[in-house]
């Protein structure tokens, strides 16, 4: 039961919430742009303001804001794409494929998120490797990627990064202060192609991210 319980949590925030953010995201976001300075400030302040605008406030992506200081998306990924922030138009452009088009609705992931501390395992099948060496059943199988000059590129690049890709499979459940969690994980090259699956729970939020991708290993 505790099981079935676990994946429907899983099912009805990471499927069928998202079902209905995403498409949200493409109309409500350039609001939320428009007045961001004022919805940051009212959640930071807290009280009625911050939860009547929350709803606003879910299609931003302040990670990133707070880590970046702008709202224009990591500088590795606009080289990928030769995106320029040079202008209001370009700047609202490049706030609209980072927080619609590849984060949609991005901050909802600090108000819904699987609980933080020590896991415990329950059990685990398969295994995960990195530079032909197993790693820890709680890492998840991921493809990351490098430049031409096998500068770290993160999720978009030339070449598969041997050195910061997980590769394998692995399904794992595991408990955290009591509850139950479950993560599953592959990352192989099938047909031609590498497939990178992630669902389940991962550090911080409950997730689904599926991609079929065509690249070849970096050799330096």
């Amino acid at each position: 039961m505790k099981k079935t319980i676990a994946f429907l949590r899983w099912f009805a925030i990471a499927v069928l919430l998202q079902v209905i953010l995403i498409p949200l995201a493409y109309i409500l976001f350039p609001i939320s742009y428009i007045f961001r300075s004022k919805l940051r400030h009212w959640h930071t302040v807290g009280g009625f303001m911050k939860w009547i605008t929350v709803w606003l406030w879910i299609f931003l992506d302040d990670e990133e804001f707070h880590r970046q200081g702008h709202d224009y998306g990591e500088p590795w990924w606009r080289r990928a794409k030769n995106l320029d922030i040079d202008t209001t138009w370009k700047r609202f452009k490049v706030a609209y494929m980072w927080n619609v088009l590849r984060n949609p609705a991005w901050n909802q992931y600090t108000l819904i998120k699987p609980k933080q501390g020590t896991k415990v395992e329950v059990s685990h099948k398969g295994k995960l490797f990195q530079k032909n060496k197993e790693v820890s059943i709680f890492e998840l199988a991921i493809l990351k990627w490098v430049d031409k000059d096998g500068n770290y590129s993160d999720n978009k690049g030339d070449f598969i990064s041997k050195e910061h890709s997980i590769f394998g499979e692995l399904f794992l459940w595991y408990k955290v202060d009591k509850r139950l969690y479950w993560r599953y994980s592959f990352v192989k090259k099938m047909f031609g192609r590498w497939i990178e699956l992630q669902v389940g729970t991962n550090d911080v939020r409950y997730t689904i991210r599926f991609k079929i991708k065509k690249g070849k290993i970096y050799k330096q």
